[in-house]
């Protein structure tokens, strides 16, 4: 006698978060969590400068440091990961004269958003990768 872990809908439900088209939903929720657990970092740091007013020289505690870091490299590793399966998503789609003119001259066409979101997910990775650049090294 055999028993199943899983259902046959929860086992559908499963494989559908990842597959290839919705791995970009996945990167956007990695994203939102590393960004909610670096604020989460911030204002423990925050809050222990504060309430502890611990004294000069005393090293930050070693949670709040190492939960600020993945975070960060949370936040970065996702962008750069949806800034390249967008890129292989859009490579699948050919701009062609037949498509574009499906569409009206103000809406945008499907191409050029995928365009504008991997501009945005570029900009924004390399803007997070240069944080702690900004901190460590500028005065």
């Amino acid at each position: 006698m055999s028993r199943r872990l899983f259902s046959e809908n929860e086992t559908e439900r499963l494989t559908d978060r990842l597959r290839p088209d919705t791995l970009g939903q996945v990167f956007g929720t990695m994203v939102i969590v590393g960004v909610g657990l670096f604020f989460l970092s911030f204002f423990s740091l925050f809050g222990y400068v504060i309430l502890a007013s611990p004294q000069d020289g005393s090293p930050i505690p070693l949670p709040i440091v190492v939960l600020g870091a993945l975070s960060w490299g949370c936040v970065v590793i996702s962008l750069f990961s949806y800034v390249v399966w967008e890129s292989w998503k859009l490579r699948g789609h050919l701009r062609t004269t037949e498509q574009s003119s499906q569409f009206a001259s103000e809406d945008s066409h499907p191409y050029e958003v995928r365009q504008r979101r991997i501009l945005f997910a570029l900009g924004l990775g390399i803007f997070a990768l240069l944080i702690p650049v900004a901190v460590f090294v500028g005065n």
